[in-house]
């Protein structure tokens, strides 16, 4: 009898020790998470987005940081034309026709890239940005030494 009532407080003691430093792991991530020191890969997809990189003269586009990452670059012309490229190549061709260039645009199977495309107006062309989708997939974390807690670490 004296070894079930044992028994029983040691594992009562260990799933409250577990239930503790459990709470306690996940609050302290939270905190971190929240203070900005951990940043994910996905802030990429929000820095070198087409949006964001878009200029009018293409060829002064920053294009070092897209390429460290594997991503690359395009612009097509009015005329579907790929007048421009560096890195990675979504495009089926370097020559499209108006259905050609909708359907890449449309397309909802981009197993390989995220892809963003924006429209310079006065320029009159596009710009297809690509980043491939393993940096979204592994979502790793390192260590942001730009943050405020980071600096005092």
């Amino acid at each position: 009898m004296r070894t079930q009532r044992i028994s029983y407080r040691l594992l009562k003691n260990y799933m409250l020790i577990f239930l503790v430093t459990t709470l306690v792991t996940v609050l302290l991530l939270m905190g971190l998470a929240a203070s900005g020191i951990f940043h994910t890969e996905d802030s990429i997809y929000q820095r070198l987005t087409a949006e964001k990189l878009i200029q009018s003269d293409y060829r002064s586009i920053p294009t070092a940081e897209l390429l460290r990452h594997g991503g690359g670059m395009q612009v097509v012309d009015a005329d579907y034309r790929v007048v421009y490229s560096v890195g990675l190549h979504p495009l089926p061709s370097d020559r499209l026709n108006a259905g050609e260039f909708t359907d890449f645009l449309t397309a909802s199977s981009a197993a390989q890239e995220v892809i963003t495309v924006s429209y310079e107006q006065q320029q009159q062309f596009w710009l297809v940005v690509s980043l491939p989708i393993q940096l979204k997939l592994a979502a790793s974390m390192s260590l942001n030494l730009n943050s405020p807690l980071g600096k005092e670490a």
